[in-house]
C-alpha cells in the first residue's frame, strides 16, 4: 500500500501544468467514489496491550460540494486485520463525517489543497467489541484528472476519546462528480427589476489530459517519440509532426496536404514541377528476338515506377532500341514492342497511367556501344526513359 501511495506521488509531481489547474473543479457538485487508506492505530503508544497492526482498509466515500471553499463527505471502510502481537485477529471499520475547507483559487501543479474537521467511530470487532468516538483534523489535496473524475490523496490524525489514543490515516481516493452547478461569483449582483444581459456564446473548448508533457503537444512524455515537437504544431498519436500524405512535410507546414504518395515536394509541401527533363537508360533483358521481359528485370522496370511517381505531373516517353542483328525494319518492329512492353507493365503491375506514357521504337539507329562486340550488342539492347516535356 505504501508503495502504492507513493507511486501516485510520484506520478502527480510530474505532471506539471500541462493538466488542467483546480479551476476545472466546478463550484458545486455531487461525488461519489473508492478509495485505499492504511491506518496506523495508536501512533503514539499510548495503549499498553496489544492493539491492531497497521492495516490496509478499501472502502466508499460520497460528498457535496457545498460551494467553491466549502464541501462536505461522509467515508466508509473495512477490512480484517491482526493485532501487532498476534494474540488476535477480526474486522476493523471506520465511519467519518468531514467538512473541508477548499483553496479553490490557489493551486501548485494543478493540486487543489484542502484542510478539514471530522468526527467518526472506529470499529474493532475482535472478541471483545470495541467502538471508540473519533475526533480529527485532515489536510490533503485534489486534482482534476478527466472530465468528471479527480482524485482526493490526504492524510487525517484521528483521537479516539474512548481510549485516549492518537491512530493516523493516509488515503488515496477516486471520484466521480456529478450534479454541476454553475460556477459562482460572489462580487456580481442583480436588482430584482435588473434585465440580465443577453448570454454570449461560449466558445468550444477541447481539453486534453495528459500526465507528464513536455513540449504540450497532448501527448504524454511516456508515449512521445518526438518530445521537442515545436509549439502549435499538430501531432499524431506518437507526438511527431502529423503528415496525412507521408511527404516529409508536417500538416501544419504543408501547403499542399493531398500530395500523392512518392512525390518529390518542396519545403511547403507541393510536388516539384520538373523544369528540365530526364534521361535514363535501363537496361531490360529480352528473350532473343521478343518483347517478353525476364522477372529478373522487373526492379529495372520498378524504378522507372519510382520516377513516375516522384515527378506525377511529368509526361513519360518509353524509347525502345536493338543492336544491329538482323533486319533494320524488323528491328525498328521489334524495338517498338519492347517499348509497349514495358509501357504494359508500368501500367499493370504498377499502376501507372496509360495517358501518361507514350512508346516509341528507335530500332538499331541509335547505338550507344559497338555492335561488332557481344558486350556491346548487349548495351544496345535496351529502352531509354525520358522523363518530361
Amino acid at each position: 500500500m505504501n508503495k502504492y501511495l507513493s507511486a501516485v506521488a510520484v506520478m502527480l509531481a510530474t505532471q506539471g501544468a500541462s493538466a488542467q489547474d483546480s479551476s476545472a473543479l466546478a463550484d458545486t457538485y455531487f461525488y461519489f467514489g473508492g478509495h485505499a487508506s492504511q491506518y496506523f492505530v495508536d501512533t503514539g503508544d499510548a495503549v499498553d496491550g496489544d492493539t491492531p497492526d497497521d492495516t490496509t482498509l478499501p472502502g466508499l466515500q460520497a460528498g457535496y460540494r457545498v460551494s467553491p471553499t466549502l464541501s462536505v463527505q461522509v467515508w466508509w471502510e473495512r477490512n480484517n486485520y491482526t493485532s501487532k502481537q498476534d494474540l488476535y485477529e477480526g474486522d476493523m471499520a471506520t465511519l467519518v463525517l468531514s467538512g473541508r475547507y477548499h483553496w479553490h483559487e490557489n493551486s501548485w501543479h494543478g493540486l487543489e489543497p484542502y484542510a478539514g474537521f471530522n468526527v467518526g467511530q472506529v470499529t474493532i470487532d475482535n472478541a471483545i467489541n470495541e467502538d471508540d468516538t473519533s475526533l480529527g483534523v485532515e489536510l490533503g489535496v485534489q486534482k482534476q484528472m478527466r472530465p468528471h473524475w479527480f482524485i482526493d490523496a490526504g492524510a487525517r490524525p484521528l483521537y479516539s476519546t474512548d481510549n485516549e489514543r492518537w491512530d493516523t490515516e493516509v488515503y488515496l481516493a477516486l471520484n466521480y462528480r456529478f450534479g454541476e452547478g454553475a460556477a459562482m461569483d460572489s462580487s456580481a449582483s442583480t436588482s430584482d427589476n435588473a434585465t440580465p444581459p443577453p448570454a454570449e456564446p461560449e466558445a468550444a473548448v477541447t481539453t486534453a489530459v495528459v500526465f507528464g508533457d513536455g513540449d504540450n503537444d497532448g501527448v504524454t512524455d511516456a508515449l512521445d517519440q518526438c518530445p521537442a515537437t515545436a509549439p502549435d504544431t499538430g501531432v499524431d498519436a506518437s507526438g511527431c509532426p502529423s503528415d496525412l500524405d507521408n511527404d516529409g512535410v508536417g500538416d501544419s507546414l504543408d501547403h499542399c496536404p493531398d500530395t500523392p504518395a512518392g512525390a518529390k515536394v518542396n519545403e511547403h509541401g507541393c510536388k516539384l514541377v520538373l523544369h528540365t527533363p530526364i534521361r535514363q537508360t535501363v537496361h531490360i533483358n529480352f528473350a532473343s528476338g521478343t518483347a517478353n521481359i525476364d522477372n529478373a528485370s522487373m526492379a529495372e522496370v520498378e524504378k522507372i515506377a519510382e520516377m513516375m511517381r516522384a515527378y506525377p505531373d511529368a509526361p513519360v516517353t518509353l524509347e525502345g532500341h536493338t543492336d544491329s542483328a538482323g533486319a533494320a525494319e524488323s528491328n525498328l518492329r521489334l524495338s517498338t514492342l519492347r517499348a509497349e512492353a514495358v509501357r504494359d507493365e508500368l501500367v499493370t503491375r504498377f499502376g501507372m497511367d496509360n495517358a501518361r506514357i507514350s512508346a516509341v521504337g528507335k530500332g538499331e539507329t541509335q547505338p550507344i556501344a559497338d555492335n561488332n562486340t557481344v558486350e556491346g550488342r548487349k548495351e544496345n539492347r535496351r529502352v531509354e526513359v525520358i522523363l518530361g516535356n
